[in-house]
């Protein structure tokens, strides 16, 4: 979670967690696992079926709907 923090207040961004496969079961795109140290905003995930991708948003995680366009942050 570090990386992510560099990018606080920025901008949003995709950080690669999804629950599109199963429906409350979050899973990071590049290994399948469940995150560990989860970074919600408070009250989130909230979205349902709607919001199935998670994005960074003033250093927190949000749910939201996987088909808007925004920046995205891979690890390397």
């Amino acid at each position: 979670m570090s990386v992510l923090n560099q990018f606080q207040g920025l901008e949003v961004f995709w950080i690669g967690l999804t629950e599109q496969e199963t429906e409350g079961m979050w899973r990071w795109s590049h290994s399948q696992s469940a995150p560990q140290n989860p970074q919600w905003l408070d009250g989130r995930p909230d979205g349902g079926t709607a919001e199935n991708c998670a994005m960074l948003h003033s250093g927190r995680w949000d749910d939201f709907s996987c088909h808007d366009t925004m920046y995205f942050i891979c690890e390397k």
